[in-house]
């Protein structure tokens, strides 16, 4: 198995589904039901003559994400 897709629930409903680099296909399930982040090179393409745009997710690295840490740039208090 090369290669692999995801579907990634985004914070504001939005699913993007994206590629995934193929040394994170074996760990993939470590992910599974939880929240995470995800490091992904995005890609757009917008057609000339129609001005439709496109969008597509190269996933690079995930991570876990701890629901008792505070936001990046807060410090908690």
């Amino acid at each position: 198995f090369r290669g692999g897709r995801i579907e990634i629930l985004q914070p504001n409903g939005e699913v993007v589904s994206a590629r995934v680099a193929d040394e994170l296909v074996p760990r993939l399930g470590e992910f599974y039901s939880h929240d995470v982040e995800a490091d992904a090179l995005v890609t757009t393409a917008r057609s000339v003559a129609t001005g439709i745009e496109r969008s597509s997710y190269f996933v690079t690295g995930l991570s876990t994400v701890d629901d008792a840490s505070p936001p990046p740039g807060d410090s908690g208090m």
